[in-house]
């Protein structure tokens, strides 16, 4: 007894297309499932805003401008300082009225890197000491 087939089968090309098609989805499938087994953590957003709470920095600078931001209910101090090996001025915005604290001149900020609250989508630092330094020796 001879087999009949469907006259699209008995065209070599279409069944080579269907080889290599199967060929390259069970390639594929094989190739997601061991992507799926990654035996690396997973880095999620929650690891990386408590890796960053308790981190604490010290700048070390000549005070040039102190500005207040906001409004009495929302305020924020924003300070332009030289920071000692930094060809130009960088701007630190904190939270809150920092002005009593910081003054013009030669100075070394503790601040908190954690940015809690935000002035017009820029985060805040808070200061946590403000003292007058002495002028690097030249």
């Amino acid at each position: 007894m001879k087999k009949v087939y469907p006259t699209w089968l008995r065209e070599s090309h279409v069944v080579m297309f269907l080889l290599l098609a199967l060929t390259f989805l069970i390639v594929i499938a094989v190739m997601v499932s061991i992507s799926d087994a990654s035996t690396t953590a997973p880095r999620t957003l929650e690891r990386k805003v408590v890796e960053d709470l308790g981190r604490v920095a010290s700048v070390r600078g000549f005070v040039m401008d102190v500005k207040l931001l906001g409004t009495e209910d929302n305020m924020f101090t924003n300070v332009r300082i030289r920071v000692h090996g930094v060809p130009q001025d960088v701007s630190l915005l904190f939270c809150g009225y920092q002005g009593d604290r910081v003054a013009f001149g030669p100075m070394k900020l503790k601040v908190s890197t954690s940015s809690p609250r935000k002035y017009q989508d820029v985060g805040c630092f808070y200061l946590i000491s403000a003292e007058k330094d002495e002028e690097p020796a030249k």
